[in-house]
């Protein structure tokens, strides 16, 4: 489940309405996702919220040799023709091809909930 998300609207980002090729070029804040042609912002983050995704990220990295795999904090993922989330964590292999915007499914994606997520 990934973050709720909340159209962001005015002059910055003119009628809310983008390409995806125009949001792929990166023109928006680095916590900014694409949902149906509009550009939304993911919920703010506190310093627990930090801290797990830190500590989980470190102990995927204590495996990464082992286990074979990476696990990427805010890694773009294509969900569908009109989507591109960033979990929390994306843990992919390492021996997948290196994608700017994950197309192919990944191992796993984390999204760590705040209680009012609930």
């Amino acid at each position: 489940m990934f973050a709720e998300a909340i159209a962001m609207t005015g002059s910055a980002y003119g009628s809310g309405h983008v390409s995806l090729e125009e949001y792929l070029r990166g023109r928006f804040e680095s916590d900014m996702e694409f949902v149906d042609g509009l550009v939304v912002k993911r919920k703010g983050f506190g310093w627990k919220h930090s801290r797990l995704v830190t500590e989980v990220g470190a102990w995927f990295w204590e495996h990464r040799k082992l286990w074979g795999v990476d696990a990427l904090p805010s890694y773009w993922v294509k969900t569908t023709a009109n989507r591109v989330r960033m979990p929390d964590l994306c843990v992919v292999r390492r021996s997948d091809p290196v994608e700017r915007v994950r197309v192919s499914a990944p191992l796993l994606c984390i999204e760590f909930l705040e209680p009012e997520d609930r």
